[in-house]
């Protein structure tokens, strides 16, 4: 059975700048993709469990309910065969990576501080996580 053309990102972030850019950055890449952006952290679980997303981008730093509480909710949710879950957070503290691979984060990227690092954020997602879709 062939792969959906059409792969889903859920881009989980309550900064609607970061998540804007991100998004935009996602749009240029030479993919077919349906990108759900969701700003509140507490739909966040029940968006991933409805869209069951091919690669969801979770930020760590939010209120009420940080990614970590996310991120482990999720992945203890999961099932065989899950999709990759990454952290895009400003915090490059080691300590915020380390827990992040203990809670089964498939990757951590310290967003980026220009538009220009945002693009090859995105470029390295399409080849590394996305590439089944390039067209």
């Amino acid at each position: 059975m062939p792969d959906k053309a059409l792969k889903t990102v859920v881009l989980v972030d309550d900064d609607p700048l970061d998540r804007q850019v991100m998004a935009r950055t996602l749009k240029e890449l030479d993919v077919d993709l349906e990108l759900i952006e969701v700003g509140d952290p507490l739909s966040a679980i029940q968006t991933i469990e409805g869209q069951s997303p091919d690669l969801t981008l979770l930020d760590i730093r939010m209120p009420i309910m940080d990614g970590f509480e996310i991120l482990q909710t999720w992945k203890s949710r999961q099932t065989n065969g899950a999709a990759p879950v990454l952290i895009l957070s400003s915090s490059a503290f080691e300590g915020d990576q380390v827990r992040a691979r203990e809670l089964g984060a498939d990757g951590y990227y310290t967003k980026p501080a220009s538009l220009s690092g945002y693009r090859s954020l995105a470029e390295d997602l399409k080849h590394t996580y996305l590439r089944e879709i390039q067209l």
